[in-house]
């Protein structure tokens, strides 16, 4: 496990490097009394450094929107990189808004008019492309952020995200620039260009024909809960080998409801034949997962995450699951029940606002009689308040020396960890599955 946390922090390590690689060459270039020299080079410098990283840093998050296994190792789990290609794309954005304004501002004591032409796209094609690329990643981040579409409709705007970043880069090297002017640069810039087009080709355009993907067959559909449906797939070929706590993603075909790929945990044990997932209704899609029929297709591709006792250190656990985010937690409970881990303690909280939200009570309980060294801790806010540290304490003791795993809603985990922290508990004692897709 000290080995995987270690790797988890080598991929952010790798990235800052790879965003100094530009900055350092460009430093390197010319003098600073050269770059600075007055406020026409100084805007320039800014907005060249600006668009140098920017386009790094775009080309960062279209690499890791890709779904590569071997990313996960180096940031903790694909949720992980997730949230990261998250982020680094609103900072890329900034930067490369940066770029164009900082270049205008240079203009303005010399013509205001100038200035204002420079942002306006016209027969200057090198030009244009920078403006086209804006224009395509500020749209995207609107529908992100404000447009309530459906889930594949973002997914779908996500894609323009390959088509925004050649637009750029077909800027970054026709325009007359440092680019052009330095061999290191251009290639350093040319080749990691080349391979963010390269893994967004693979996952976006070719991706039904180059990833691999497990073909099963649904074998039964379940009402288990209020608005909660469980799926059970049988293997037609090679099963798919995963850990407990695990994710997937999964496209249903000739099963009644629209072909859309969704990511769910996984709730099966990996000792089990069959695989399970447990969806609740939170939209169209998982809406009509309740139809689905029997014998339906099921093209699986995972599994993903790191969300996994069997990646813990010690031997004193706090599993803590909110709503629907019990889901990871049913794989891992089912995993226990017919492995033992030595001297393995658990103690699982499963916190929902009301009772009927609860589903698998009557089998947690079972396995609670079964395993001495797992309790299970059901928890209903609407009658006893919000789950918090002092209740946890008040029934596991002192927290401080067990390793923690959390998954549900962002509030809540929010809170627990704030709370975790200030009773001292190490963030490396503390993990929470924390999925955004986009």
């Amino acid at each position: 496990m000290f080995q995987k946390r270690y790797k988890s922090r080598i991929g952010l390590i790798i990235l800052s490097f790879l965003l100094l690689i530009p900055i350092i060459i460009w430093v390197l270039m010319k003098p600073f009394d050269v770059r600075f020299a007055n406020s026409f080079s100084i805007f320039t410098s800014i907005g060249q450094i600006a668009g140098l990283v920017g386009i790094t840093l775009f080309a960062i998050t279209l690499i890791l929107s890709s779904r590569l296994k071997i990313l996960e190792n180096y940031f903790g789990g694909l949720d992980k990189i997730y949230n990261l290609h998250h982020k680094s794309g609103i900072i890329a954005f900034v930067l490369l808004l940066i770029h164009p304004l900082s270049l205008t501002f240079r203009l303005i004591p010399i013509s205001v008019l100038e200035s204002a032409k420079f942002l306006i796209p016209d027969g200057n094609w090198t030009k244009n492309f920078g403006i086209f690329s804006l224009l395509l990643m500020m749209l995207i981040l609107l529908v992100t952020f404000f447009a309530k579409w459906r889930y594949q409709n973002l997914r779908f705007t996500h894609k323009i995200l390959g088509t925004a970043f050649f637009f750029g880069a077909l800027h970054t090297f026709l325009v007359p620039s440092d680019v052009s002017q330095d061999i290191a640069l251009r290639i350093f810039i040319l080749g990691f260009s080349g391979l963010a087009i390269s893994t967004y080709l693979y996952r976006s355009i070719f991706g039904r024909l180059l990833v691999q993907k497990f073909t099963y067959v649904v074998s039964a559909v379940n009402m288990v809960g209020k608005d909660t449906t469980e799926i059970v797939m049988s293997p037609t070929e090679k099963t798919m080998p995963y850990l407990p706590g695990q994710f997937l993603f999964v496209e249903f075909k000739n099963g009644g409801v629209k072909k859309e790929v969704h990511p769910f945990s996984i709730c099966s044990s990996p000792s089990d034949d069959v695989l399970r997932i447990t969806v609740k209704a939170l939209g169209d899609w998982t809406t009509e997962l309740k139809n689905l029929k029997v014998g339906a297709i099921a093209k699986i591709e995972g599994p993903f995450g790191e969300f996994s006792y069997l990646n813990g250190d010690s031997q004193k656990q706090i599993w803590i699951a909110g709503g629907i985010g019990v889901t990871p937690f049913l794989g891992m409970v089912r995993y226990l029940r017919t492995n033992r881990h030595g001297d393995l303690k658990v103690d699982f909280y499963y916190a929902v606002k009301s009772v009927d939200e609860m589903v698998f009570q009557k089998e947690f309980e079972e396995i609670s009689i079964e395993n001495l060294d797992f309790r299970f801790i059901p928890f209903v806010s609407n009658e006893k308040g919000r789950l918090n540290l002092e209740i946890i304490e008040s029934i596991s003791g002192k927290v401080k020396g067990s390793e923690i795993f959390m998954c549900g809603p962002f509030l809540m985990i929010s809170s627990l960890k704030e709370q975790f922290f200030k009773a001292g508990i190490n963030k490396k004692m503390i993990h929470s599955e924390e999925f955004k897709l986009l």
